[in-house]
């Protein structure tokens, strides 16, 4: 009875934990996969790569906005590419219709606060240029490559190209959810043989 074995895999996933951003070195990585606490404790089931072109990155690092009357972050950027679609995330005007969402309409509704004007209350990070945007990214790309091969080697990565930006997030939720699922199952079904 399949559906049955499918009820009782459900009820015993067990938690996980995301680390973005760590490890930062391959010294990190391997002391995660080789030490047997952190093998007890948190193992490595995956390890994914939002795998994005710099020039893309850059462009929606350039376009970080941050409104301190509703203090939420948007971003201005629209990226419209051969193979990429990531539109800007600005804030809603609060019709059904919201077509003209673009930053010439000076009162937006932002949040669930009053009207406000962009000009005035969005605000950039000061390390948001271009300039220090090329040293952040060539620093990341020099470390995280060391990082990728490594786990890549151990056959965790899990590669992930989001084309339409944070449009695509529930594609990957449930990629993630399949695989959790997928390797319970086997663990589930091997233990019992």
């Amino acid at each position: 009875n399949n559906n049955k074995s499918n009820n009782n895999i459900n009820t015993t996933i067990r938690q996980a934990t995301i680390l973005d951003g760590f490890p930062r070195t391959v010294q990190q990585a391997e002391h995660m996969y080789n030490d047997s606490s952190w093998r007890t404790n948190f193992p490595i089931d995956m390890v994914l790569h939002i795998d994005v072109p710099p020039t893309i990155c850059k462009e929606k690092m350039l376009g970080r906005r941050y409104c301190t009357l509703c203090r939420t972050w948007y971003n201005i950027s629209n990226v419209r590419t051969d193979q990429f679609c990531m539109p800007p995330t600005l804030p809603s005007n609060n019709k059904k219709d919201d077509k003209d969402n673009d930053l010439d309409a000076k009162t937006k509704s932002c949040g669930n606060n009053a009207k406000c004007d962009p000009s005035i209350y969005w605000t950039k990070r000061d390390d948001d240029t271009p300039d220090i945007i090329d040293f952040r990214m060539k620093e990341y790309r020099e470390r995280t490559e060391q990082i990728v091969n490594y786990f890549e080697n151990l056959g965790l990565i899990r590669r992930f190209v989001p084309y339409n930006g944070i449009l695509d997030m529930p594609i990957l939720e449930a990629l993630v959810k399949k695989e959790m699922l997928d390797k319970e199952e086997k663990q589930w079904n091997n233990g019992r043989e």
